[in-house]
């Protein structure tokens, strides 16, 4: 592969990572933005169906105590929902961070290409709901939706890789910021 920096002048390969860099804030918060509506949609979901749902814990053939209270469910879910979410949110954050040259981190790119695999089953799996479904149109905003949120996470890898060899070329290094004074000295 070829230099970048061989086929573009230093100023245009400037204007180009901020361009890039404002594409990787604009790609952060849309996850965020995603993450934050599934995480409101689950919940909404689980209130409306409140009924439903425990009377379907209550059918189960090992169902042997009393009735588990439904903030206990609520609880559970949400807990859940936030081991789910946090690594999104993660990725979400690490990447405006990296547009708007805050911090440099590496793993939130290998993350985010590792959530693409399951975010593109999902989005194979909502894609075949549509000819299945008895709402068709349901299963097609579903699978609107996923695409989308597989073209976000798609455009933030190959974003980040970009504007890490762009700096790389154009010599730039976000500097660390140095680690707050807890007040604990050190022995010399």
């Amino acid at each position: 592969m070829e230099n970048m920096a061989e086929n573009l002048p230093e100023n245009s390969m400037k204007q180009k990572l901020r361009r890039l860099e404002n594409n990787l804030v604009i790609s952060g918060t849309g996850l965020m933005a995603f993450t934050v509506w599934s995480f409101i949609r689950v919940l909404l979901f689980v209130y409306t169906f409140r009924d439903e749902l425990m009377e379907l814990m209550r059918q189960q053939d090992d169902w042997d105590g009393d009735d588990i209270p439904f903030s206990l469910v609520l609880l559970v879910v949400v807990i859940l929902l936030a081991i789910v979410a946090l690594p999104s949110l993660y990725v979400a954050k690490a990447a405006r961070d990296e547009g708007r040259r805050r911090k440099s981190r590496k793993a939130y790119i290998v993350l985010a290409m590792i959530m693409l695999i399951p975010q593109a089953l999902g989005t194979i799996n909502s894609i075949t709901d549509i000819f299945v479904a008895e709402d068709a149109f349901s299963a097609t905003v579903t699978a609107i939706i996923d695409i989308t949120v597989l073209a976000v996470f798609a455009e933030t890898v190959t974003t980040a890789i970009r504007v890490k060899k762009y700096r790389k070329e154009l010599g730039i290094e976000i500097e660390k910021k140095p680690e707050k004074d807890l007040g604990i000295k050190k022995k010399q």
